[in-house]
C-alpha cells in the first residue's frame, strides 16, 4: 500500500461529481494513496492552468469524457482534521451532468474502475480526500466556500 506523509503545503485539487440519471460515478482507488476506496475523478492543479481546465484535462485523463456543461458548486479549504487525512487541500468541486465520450478506465494502475451509484446507496469506504466534498455535494444548499 502506498503511504503519504505530513505535507507542510497547500495543494489545490480539482474533484469532478459526474451525476447522470441520479447516479454518481465513483472509482475505486488502486496502486495509489487510499487503495481501495472509492473516489471521484480529478486531480491536482498544474502550473499556469485554469481550474477548469484542469477539471477538463483530468476528466479525460481519467474517464475519457469531455464535459459540456460544467460549473463549481463548492470551494472547500480542506483542513487535514479526518483520520487518514495528512494534506491541507483546496479544492473545487465541480458537477459534471452532461458530457460527450463513454466512459472508460484510462488509468488502470491508479483505478481498478468506474461504477454509477445511486445517491443513498454509495459505496465504502469514501477516499479520505473525498468525504467532506461528498458530504457538502449531498447536504447542498448554496453556500459556495466551506471551511471543515
Amino acid at each position: 500500500m502506498m503511504e503519504q506523509t505530513l505535507n507542510e503545503g497547500i495543494e489545490i485539487s480539482c474533484d469532478m461529481i459526474i451525476q447522470k440519471e441520479g447516479k454518481i460515478l465513483m472509482g475505486k482507488r488502486g496502486n495509489v494513496f487510499g487503495k481501495g476506496s472509492w473516489a471521484f475523478p480529478g486531480g491536482h492543479l498544474e502550473f499556469g492552468e485554469t481550474v477548469e481546465e484542469c477539471a477538463r484535462r483530468e476528466l479525460k485523463e481519467e474517464v475519457n469524457i469531455v464535459p459540456t456543461k460544467i460549473k463549481v458548486i463548492k470551494i472547500i479549504n480542506d483542513i487535514p482534521n479526518t483520520e487518514g487525512q495528512v494534506k491541507h487541500t483546496l479544492r473545487f468541486i465541480f458537477l459534471i451532468e452532461d458530457f460527450s465520450g463513454e466512459i472508460k478506465n484510462n488509468e488502470p494502475d491508479k483505478c481498478d474502475g468506474w461504477e454509477w451509484f445511486d445517491s443513498k446507496k454509495l459505496p465504502s469506504p469514501v477516499f479520505v480526500g473525498h468525504i467532506k466534498p461528498l458530504e457538502a455535494f449531498l447536504a447542498g444548499g448554496t453556500e459556495l466556500f466551506i471551511e471543515k
